[in-house]
């Protein structure tokens, strides 16, 4: 999204005049941001690569987990239930109630190379995802402590273009912890709930890269 599409969307969703003087920061911060995303990303929580086994349906994940520069060893992360649905395709739940670093949790399927063909549902704190393709994959776990809908750049285009109120309001709610004034912050947590709630309701599955799954 440009700069002036930003300005545009916050002042749409801005309903105090109090906080209009706020607006040049703000479409800064988040043009920022977006443009930034990629380096967010991976500034938060990643875990090694899990390798499915076509027999094998249930595993505990395990993985070395650095946080704020400290790094826990074998620290146990969750619990993965692979089952089969009526067309074959496998589905991956994890549950992350053991983790309490953890916001959300999202899990992508690696082909081994930059694409990730991936259709994920997420319903309360579990996320279900279905790989596309072959079932020679290898599982890597993401987290996020905010805006748990970034997994991937493909994410951040596809909301760009379907879904941009959420990617910027988001990214305010993101800033909230930085915004001195409480009563802002929570004006923007607020908006953000209340748009994700939406989004969730019309987009249950979404489709990212080159999986050819219909929704």
């Amino acid at each position: 999204m440009t700069y002036g599409e930003i300005k545009t969307m916050i002042k749409e969703y801005l309903h105090r005049d109090d906080l209009l003087a706020y607006i040049p920061t703000w479409v800064k911060w988040v043009h920022s941001f977006v443009q930034k995303n990629k380096i967010f990303r991976y500034q938060q929580c990643e875990f090694d690569p899990v390798t499915l086994d076509e027999n094998k349906n249930e595993y505990d994940l395990y993985s070395d987990f650095t946080f704020g520069g400290v790094t826990t060893k074998c620290k146990k992360i969750g619990h993965i239930l692979i089952e089969k649905v009526a067309d074959g395709t496998r589905v991956c739940e994890l549950t992350k109630k053991e983790y309490p670093y953890f916001e959300e949790a999202f899990r992508k399927i690696m082909n081994g190379n930059t694409d990730y063909p991936v259709i994920y549902t997420r319903w309360q704190n579990k996320i279900r995802i279905m790989p596309a393709g072959t079932s020679d994959y290898r599982m890597l776990l993401l987290g996020y402590r905010e805006l748990p809908f970034y997994s991937n750049d493909s994410d951040s285009d596809y909301l760009s273009e379907y879904y941009p109120q959420l990617l910027v309001i988001g990214a305010l709610a993101y800033a909230a912890p930085f915004i001195k004034d409480k009563q802002d912050a929570e004006y923007w947590q607020a908006i953000y709930k209340d748009h994700y709630q939406m989004y969730l309701q019309e987009e249950s599955v979404i489709l990212r890269g080159q999986a050819n799954v219909p929704k």
